[in-house]
């Protein structure tokens, strides 16, 4: 999780919610170049 959101930000995208351990998962959001959000989950 932590490569793909530095890569995204290497790409233009801005960190929303960095990395977050969950019960169940480990989830992160990161802004893309039009501001559109993605979520990243690892379980």
């Amino acid at each position: 999780m932590d490569a793909a959101l530095a890569r995204a930000e290497q790409l233009g995208g801005t960190r929303v919610l960095a990395p977050v351990d969950t019960p169940v998962s480990r989830i992160a959001v990161f802004a893309d170049p039009d501001g559109n959000r993605v979520g990243l989950v690892r379980r």
